[in-house]
């Protein structure tokens, strides 16, 4: 059984996994890239936590909407079904 085809399948069937993953991943890297520079940790961690907050609710926003429309969810699949043909 193919890992990847496991992992998209369980991200469809509980998308708050998926919501909760992308969150650690972008606090995880907006911390390493603001450690790198020798920032303050307290100021690093406040920032990084809104930083991530915002983008990810931006994410989540423009994902749930597109699980809520299938006419948009499959134009958008044809899209880059296309755009992916294209591009070999």
């Amino acid at each position: 059984m193919n890992p990847i085809r496991t992992m998209n399948q369980c991200f469809e069937e509980h998308p708050n996994i998926y919501y909760t993953l992308l969150i650690c991943i972008l606090l995880a890297l907006n911390i390493f890239f603001k450690r790198q520079r020798g920032e303050d940790w307290s100021d690093t961690l406040i920032f990084s936590v809104a930083n991530s907050i915002i983008l990810s609710a931006g994410l989540i926003y423009g994902d749930q909407q597109r699980r809520k429309n299938p006419a948009n969810k499959k134009k958008i699949d044809e899209y880059l079904n296309n755009k992916e043909n294209n591009e070999l």
